[in-house]
């Protein structure tokens, strides 16, 4: 299967439910494009309260940032950084979503164009033939018969 990871890296505010709100909280994220699989990261926070720490369990978190860039998931890792006198946390975290507001300067935007991805299945594709204007037939066309899948799942 194809990859393409992604990395991103920005500062913002992480809210974890029922817990506590953290402002400048770096967060580097690296995803898959193509598939969705990687969809994970981590927060670095500073100053984590030792009943924090010693209470970790796995809790629900949401994070923004000042560009409209949301982050909701689980919180599943903490790690402590044991340097001299460093009081930076790293939590990891499993996305379940990760979306952008999309901004624009007038009322109505001109021209917006959405680019989604979603995973490629090979088996599945059926072979797609351009024309490329050298025939008037067909501008694109399917070069494979349509695959049936029979499933028996017992009812």
């Amino acid at each position: 299967m194809r990859e393409y990871i992604k990395n991103y890296e920005f500062s913002g505010t992480l809210k974890i439910h029922d817990l506590f709100g953290k402002e400048n909280v770096k967060c580097i994220y690296e995803d898959d494009v193509f598939s969705n699989k990687l969809m994970r990261g981590n927060f670095e926070v500073e100053y984590l309260s030792v009943n924090f720490i010693n209470n970790f369990n796995i809790r629900k978190f949401s994070f923004s940032d000042k560009s409209g860039r949301t982050i909701d998931g689980i919180i599943n890792g903490l790690q402590l950084l044991n340097e001299y006198k460093d009081t930076k946390h790293l939590l990891n975290f499993h996305a379940d979503e990760y979306s952008q507001c999309v901004k624009y300067k007038d009322i109505l935007p001109e021209v917006m164009v959405i680019n989604f991805n979603i995973p490629y299945i090979s088996i599945l594709s059926r072979s797609l033939e351009f024309s490329y204007g050298l025939t008037e037939d067909y501008i694109l066309k399917y070069s494979t018969p349509k695959m049936n899948l029979k499933l028996d799942i017992g009812i």
